[in-house]
């Protein structure tokens, strides 16, 4: 059996995302990062980490992965959820 975990992260060229790279590798965690192909943000990404290019977005970008385990509680990001009507 392998015991070796891998993590999938989304926002990981934001402004917390290569801190939490850098300490889940730290840890023996294997990484992924979910990235835009075209990020410009790329270089703040840690050595170590595999890309994954995709768009939560974009269901259909996102149909090749396989053998993943959804997260319980993950809901989409502001970036790509609606926001809710303003009352006034």
């Amino acid at each position: 059996m392998n015991d070796q975990r891998t993590v999938l992260v989304t926002g990981a060229t934001g402004n917390v995302g290569p801190h939490a790279v850098a300490q889940l590798l730290a840890a023996g965690v294997q990484v992924r990062a979910l990235v835009l192909a075209d990020d410009p943000n790329l270089g703040r990404l840690p050595a170590g980490v595999r890309l994954c290019t995709g768009d939560l977005a974009r269901t259909a970008s996102t149909r090749r992965w396989t053998g993943w385990t959804p997260c319980s509680g993950c809901g989409p990001s502001s970036r790509s959820a609606p926001l809710p009507p303003r009352p006034w």
